[in-house]
C-alpha cells in the first residue's frame, strides 16, 4: 500500500519536480562557473529542461593514443602488483577499461556518436525511470518478510527520497565534471556510477531495516519458521 502511494505521489509530482531538479542544478553550475542552457524534452507524461553545456573538444590522435597507453599499463601494473583489495582493483580496472575503450572508439571514428545534449536528457529520463521504479520495487521486497507496516512504508519512503536527492547531486555533479573533461568520461559515468549506483545503496538501507527486523524478532524463533 506505502509503495502505491509513494508511487502515485511521485508520478503526480514528476513534472514539477524534474523542473525543479534542472533549475536547482542549473543555478549551481552556474555559481560554480559552468555555463549551461536548457533544452526541451519531452518522456512519457513528463516535459522537461536538460541543461544543455558546452565540453571541451575532442583530444588529438596522438594524445588519444597516449591516454590509451597510460590506461593499459596502469591496468596491467595493478593487477600483476594486487596491492589493492581485490574488489576495488576490479571496479577501478573496470573504470579505466571503459574509458580506454572509449578513447579507442575516438582514436577510429573520429567522433563518440553522442553529445552533452543527449546525455544531459539521458540523464533526465533516467532520474525519471527510477523515481516511479525504486518505491514499487522496493514495496515488493519488503513483503518477502514480515515488516510492520511502518516499518515497510518507512523503507519505501526512505529509498524514494534517497533517489530524488541522489539524482539531484548526480546530475550536477556529472555535468560539472564532464564540462571541464570532455567526453571520453560519459560512458563510465553513465554505466558505473548511473543506475548501479541507484541499486547498491537501496540494497544498504534495505539490510539495515531487515537487520532491525532480524533483531526484533530474535526472541521469537517462529516468526521465521515460514522460511
Amino acid at each position: 500500500m506505502a509503495a502505491f502511494v509513494c508511487t502515485a505521489l511521485i508520478a503526480l509530482a514528476a513534472n514539477p519536480l524534474v523542473h525543479l531538479l534542472t533549475s536547482v542544478d542549473g543555478s549551481l553550475l552556474q555559481l560554480t562557473g559552468v555555463n549551461v542552457t536548457t533544452g526541451s524534452d519531452r518522456y512519457l507524461w513528463t516535459s522537461s529542461t536538460p541543461l544543455l553545456f558546452t565540453m571541451p573538444p575532442h583530444p588529438w590522435q596522438q594524445l588519444v593514443l597516449c591516454i590509451i597507453g597510460c590506461l593499459l599499463a596502469i591496468v596491467t601494473i595493478s593487477t600483476l602488483l594486487r596491492r589493492i583489495e581485490a574488489p576495488l582493483r576490479y571496479f577501478i580496472n573496470f573504470n579505466l577499461l571503459i574509458v580506454c575503450s572509449e578513447a579507442t572508439y575516438l582514436l577510429f571514428a573520429g567522433h563518440l556518436g553522442y553529445s552533452a545534449g543527449a546525455f544531459s536528457t539521458l540523464m533526465l529520463r533516467t532520474a525519471i525511470t527510477t523515481w516511479l521504479l525504486v518505491p514499487p520495487i522496493v514495496g515488493l521486497m519488503a513483503m518477502l518478510f514480515p515488516f510492520p507496516p511502518l516499518a515497510s512504508a518507512s523503507l519505501v519512503l526512505s529509498c524514494a527520497l534517497y533517489e530524488i536527492v541522489l539524482s539531484f547531486a548526480r546530475y550536477a555533479a556529472f555535468i560539472a565534471v564532464l564540462s571541464h573533461t570532455g567526453p571520453l568520461l560519459m560512458a563510465a559515468m553513465y554505466l558505473l556510477y548511473g543506475p548501479l549506483l541507484d541499486v547498491l545503496p537501496i540494497i544498504g538501507i534495505y539490510s539495515l531495516f531487515l537487520e532491525r527486523l532480524s533483531l526484533r524478532l530474535s526472541r521469537d524463533p517462529e516468526a521465521w519458521a515460514w522460511l
